[in-house]
């Protein structure tokens, strides 16, 4: 697994005329790459990872029926949640407040795409090594299925990066914490997914009462669904991770330097003093590394301002745990 870091440039930790250059420097640095994945602290000890991609990394360049279908389901959704009824809107408040529990890890599962919808490339290669060069990508490009078929090892396919501020977290962190969280994300995943698929029949009476929609039936199965992309997700990222056991890994560790700048604009003195002191290593007690005033800009900044709502679900979870486990700071 190949590790390298990138330094944008020198960047003022509290200078706003230099925090926006260094946004437009992470994006255009992530944005170069058809998928990449992000890692990104929320504690001293829980990372949060995510995959962004664009239609040039899809096998035939659009959307696939399933990704449409989520479309139209969010779409159907919005529809109830702005509709006035009395019944809707409490419905739609108890499915808030239910989603707003379920972990945070599902989110960050759910946006690593099933392998077999992803195109990859071959590397390039200099005339002195092979006698055909392959210069245009659509030459180096490798349909899901011809992957599976042919005997292409780790080293002949070019690498997914993985950004991650390295002064926040080291390339052996985040392999850890990973295989960790995959572990876990495979059982229960697994688990749900089949009690959702058991419970559904279950909920099919209330299709029958009137102007009240099957809510409890249309929960169910998207909570099945859910579970059932995380799922694919986990697999994705475990076969990224290692695919055969050994040290070849699918993934490029790219270590930004100056990213921990964003985690700074936290507006509590709390987690900026907590960011400092994990950058000098000063403490070995979990810490929170986030606040709500600096998400919206690190999104911004890595262009997933699609997740912005899923790292907060996530810093209020995190944040929960370390109230009941007495760990988080009283004046946050």
């Amino acid at each position: 697994m190949s590790v390298r870091f990138v330094r944008p440039f020198s960047v003022g930790i509290r200078s706003l005329k230099q925090r926006y250059p260094l946004i437009d420097t992470l994006r255009a640095e992530t944005r170069a790459h058809p998928i990449y994945i992000v890692c990104l602290p929320i504690t001293t000890r829980k990372l949060f990872f995510f995959c962004q991609y664009t239609d040039l990394a899809l096998p035939d360049g659009k959307e696939s029926l399933d990704a449409k279908a989520t479309k139209w389901a969010t779409r159907a959704w919005n529809k109830l949640e702005q509709s006035q009824n009395r019944v809707n809107k409490a419905v739609v408040d108890l499915v808030q407040r239910l989603l707003k529990e379920i972990p945070w890890t599902e989110t960050c599962f759910r946006s690593i795409p099933s392998q077999s919808k992803i195109t990859r490339y071959l590397k390039k290669y200099q005339e002195t090594e092979k006698e055909h060069e392959l210069e245009k990508p659509q030459d180096r490009k490798l349909h899901p299925k011809q992957l599976a078929q042919l005997d292409i090892s780790a080293e002949d396919l070019e690498q997914i990066p993985l950004y991650y501020p390295s002064t926040l977290l080291s390339s052996e962190t985040i392999h850890n914490e990973l295989r960790n969280e995959i572990t876990k994300g495979a059982e229960y995943h697994r688990k749900y997914m089949f009690l959702n698929l058991v419970l559904l029949p279950l909920t099919l009476p209330f299709a029958l009462i009137p102007v009240v929609p099957n809510v409890p039936g249309f929960y169910m199965a998207y909570r099945a669904y859910c579970h059932f992309t995380a799922l694919n997700g986990v697999k994705h990222l475990r076969y990224l991770l290692d695919p055969q056991g050994g040290e070849n890994h699918h993934l490029e560790m790219i270590g930004l330097e100056t990213a921990h700048n964003l985690f700074l604009d936290a507006k509590h003195v709390v987690v900026r003093t907590n960011v400092l002191d994990h950058i000098e290593k000063s403490s070995d007690m979990e810490k929170l590394l986030l606040d709500e005033g600096s998400i919206k800009t690190i999104c911004e900044a890595f262009g997933i301002e699609e997740f912005e709502q899923n790292f907060h679900v996530a810093l209020y979870q995190e944040r929960k745990r370390l109230a009941q486990e007495g760990l988080e700071q009283k004046d946050l």
